[in-house]
């Protein structure tokens, strides 16, 4: 059977989002809390929600080793990722990389976005942990901007969904929503 006729998915492949996605898509109610991506480092990735700076990117180690911006990222990495972060990873910047790699379509998942809900709820924590609306909010403004980045080719570019476990009402209202709306 010939190559063409196989439809190539990668079913992982991940987003970078601006660092001010949660001030543009956050409902008015809570844009005021909303969390904020840092922007100190390079292809920086960290997030702070409430008063915590989240990452799970590796260890720090001194520039001489690795080169780059000592967290994450290695210099031979330019050449797959500097024309993406030259356009500001936009979705032709995805595209661009898909049809580089000759992949038919894909499914995108967080790489900031994945730490917004690492904050357990205010029930396990106290005042420092997340509201389970708030975390609710946060999830549905990070699912409307990935729904907008999509749009530029909705055949080839499928979002996977976030949900906070924090609010289970919500999580199963905001899946219900994302399915169908």
């Amino acid at each position: 059977m010939p190559f063409e006729d196989f439809v190539v998915c990668d079913a992982d492949m991940h987003v970078m989002e601006p660092a001010d996605l949660w001030q543009r898509y956050m409902t008015p109610e809570y844009r005021h809390a909303a969390p904020v991506g840092m922007t100190e480092l390079k292809r920086d990735i960290r997030v702070k929600v409430k008063s915590q700076v989240l990452l799970r990117a590796g260890p720090v180690r001194p520039l001489k080793e690795r080169g780059g911006s000592g967290i994450g990222w290695r210099p031979d990495q330019e050449a797959a990722y500097g024309e993406a972060e030259a356009r500001g990873w936009d979705a032709q910047a995805q595209l661009d990389a898909m049809d580089r790699e000759g992949v038919d379509l894909t499914v995108l998942f967080p790489t900031r976005g994945l730490f917004t809900l690492g904050i357990d709820s205010t029930e396990q924590i106290g005042a420092d942990g997340l509201e389970p609306s708030f975390a609710t909010a946060i999830a549905r403004a990070y699912n409307d901007w990935l729904h907008d980045h999509c749009q530029l080719a909705p055949d080839r570019l499928y979002g996977a969904a976030k949900v906070a476990p924090h609010d289970i009402a919500g999580a199963a209202e905001e899946t219900r929503r994302c399915v169908e709306e």
